[in-house]
């Protein structure tokens, strides 16, 4: 469409300018009329091949990423947030997780199509949308941790994008459930909450951050740089 747009305005435009040449066939005016002119239809010619060309450089992208997904499973998760589970279920990184269920992929594309964040009157993210399910749950905009202990030393607050909030695994499986596991079989009286929201920069934790309550115990650790520098950053 926005090809569709620039053709027609910069027709529309050229247009104009070669008819203002006939109106004006004397001296200076007809020299600036046809000058304008080439200008306007050299900008189009310009524009039009780099169009080309970044259509070819994303068809050929397209074709390495595919090579990548097959070759990585964290990644091909990642990459099939979108996709339906019959597409994923046919890849062997897919297939080779014993977690990964078409029950699981309906509940997380239901939660994606739901809307996944709460957000201000901008539109801008301020947080996670809440959902209760059998493998996804967020509470007050929190991705709930399991077997957090209710006698507990100190808190582990822990923020980050979606690689903490784990779309991809249900809430036994995140980074903060992982840690929290750990925790309880080595007797550490840590309660480790998940700050994760997807999509979250460095500057996204720290604002949140300062909507916490920190004590004196509780300890933070933010995991970030993937969304800042941009993963998809080569392509642009």
């Amino acid at each position: 469409m926005s090809f569709l747009g620039s053709l027609a305005s910069s027709l529309f435009f050229s247009y104009l300018c070669y008819a203002s040449t006939f109106l004006t066939k004397d001296g200076i005016k007809f020299a600036i009329g046809l000058s304008t002119f080439s200008l306007i239809l050299l900008v189009f010619i310009i524009e039009f091949l780099l169009r080309v060309l970044e259509r070819f450089e994303t068809d050929s992208l397209s074709s390495i990423d595919a090579v990548h997904l097959e070759s990585d499973g964290t990644q091909l998760k990642a990459a099939a947030f979108y996709n339906s589970y019959e597409y994923i279920s046919k890849l062997d990184s897919a297939k080779a997780d014993e977690n990964l269920s078409g029950k699981f992929w309906s509940e997380l594309s239901a939660y994606r199509r739901r809307g996944m964040f709460s957000r201000d009157r901008q539109g801008a993210i301020i947080g996670n949308a809440d959902v209760s399910g059998e493998f996804i749950n967020v509470v007050e905009g929190l991705r709930v941790t399991p077997s957090q202990p209710s006698d507990f030393a100190g808190k582990l607050h822990i923020f980050g994008g979606s690689t903490i909030f784990a779309y991809e695994v249900s809430d036994g499986h995140t980074p903060s459930a992982l840690l929290q596991k750990k925790f309880n079989e080595s007797q550490i009286g840590f309660k480790v909450i998940n700050h994760g929201v997807g999509g979250s920069t460095i500057g996204d934790c720290l604002r949140r951050l300062k909507l916490v309550n920190i004590s004196a115990n509780d300890v933070v650790l933010v995991l970030f740089g993937d969304n800042d520098i941009g993963i998809n950053a080569p392509r642009k």
